[in-house]
């Protein structure tokens, strides 16, 4: 995923795409089995947020990506976020 990528991900507030994204990049095929599609993969993740386990790894991914594309964070003075640079 390229920085442009990412930031129209992450303004859209598409975080299963972006958690999606992240699962493609760091598969390896010779570790694991079965690589899953997108829709198996997000039937997958729903079961993960029953279990809470959403809560914490999609802020890890988000975290992860903001820092390798080095985002900037803007907000509005009531702290909102208005952007993501």
């Amino acid at each position: 995923m390229t920085k442009e990528e990412y930031l129209y991900l992450r303004n859209t507030r598409n975080t299963a795409e972006i958690v999606y994204e992240f699962y493609k990049e760091g598969f390896d095929a010779k570790k694991h089995k079965p690589f899953l599609v997108k829709e198996e993969f997000f039937v997958s993740m729903s079961q993960w947020e029953e279990g809470g386990f959403g809560q914490i790894f999609v802020p890890s991914v988000l975290s992860y990506y903001d820092c390798k594309f080095e985002i900037m964070r803007i907000d509005n003075k009531t702290g909102q976020t208005i952007r993501y640079l």
